[in-house]
């Protein structure tokens, strides 16, 4: 990429980020969105657990939505929780009043990382521009929710896999899905892909990877190391 380009990409993620931090208090702080108001109270609820043993345990883990009578009802990924939830405490704002605003400039930056991604897969510039100005993928960055954290990672998985980096795409792919559940919907164009270009034992590594990566980022979708939680089946 010579400097010409580079500016230019420069100017459009700027412009990216700028337009999804505009207006970042927008509910003046009434908490206006039904899905980020449950992700805000539930993040304010869980507590960060004291060992890597007890993060793993679903039965005890602070950390687990379900360990508490008034979050049984979450059906959302847990990575954008547990990362909101550990900034909020490194940064001192991990209550109800402060929380969302690290889930939204974290929902603003993975946003703008979609950005950089398009660029990357297309090597022109009108995709990336068009997705930094589109209406719903601003509207989206503005939530504390998953939306945009999911197609950052869906990005990024078909990205490393045209780079045949199946190892780190499994990787990502399991972030994804610890996300939002859904990202199950592209496995099928994943597993087309490694079919066309014939390469099976890197599609298993890919496979391998992103269980390995779902099941550290969603822990709670498991009672023991691979036995699924029934309530997470529910």
């Amino acid at each position: 990429m010579n400097h010409k380009s580079k500016f230019i990409l420069l100017l459009i993620v700027l412009l990216a980020f700028g337009l999804r931090l505009y207006g970042l208090n927008w509910d003046g702080g009434f908490h206006l969105h039904p899905d980020e108001r449950f992700l805000t109270m539930v993040a304010s609820d869980i507590r960060l657990p004291s060992s890597i043993s007890q993060y793993f345990s679903t039965a005890t883990s602070p950390l687990n939505p379900g360990n508490y009578h008034q979050n049984q009802f979450f059906v959302y990924g847990t990575f954008p929780l547990f990362l909101t939830k550990v900034l909020a405490v490194i940064f001192g704002l991990n209550d109800y009043s402060h929380l969302h605003f690290v889930g939204r400039i974290l929902s603003a930056l993975f946003d703008t990382g979609n950005v950089v991604i398009l660029y990357l897969l297309t090597k022109k510039f009108l995709a990336p521009f068009l997705y930094a100005a589109t209406v719903l993928p601003l509207q989206l960055s503005h939530f504390f929710a998953v939306d945009t954290f999911l197609t950052f990672f869906i990005f990024l998985t078909f990205y490393l896999l045209n780079q045949k980096k199946y190892i780190l795409g499994g990787l990502i792919f399991g972030l994804a899905l610890a996300c939002k559940i859904s990202a199950l919907y592209f496995l099928p164009i994943v597993l087309l892909f490694i079919l066309y270009h014939r390469k099976l034992l890197p599609g298993f590594y890919f496979l391998l990877l992103a269980f390995i990566s779902f099941r550290f980022f969603q822990p709670y979708a498991f009672t023991s190391l691979f036995t699924p939680n029934p309530a997470f089946i529910k």
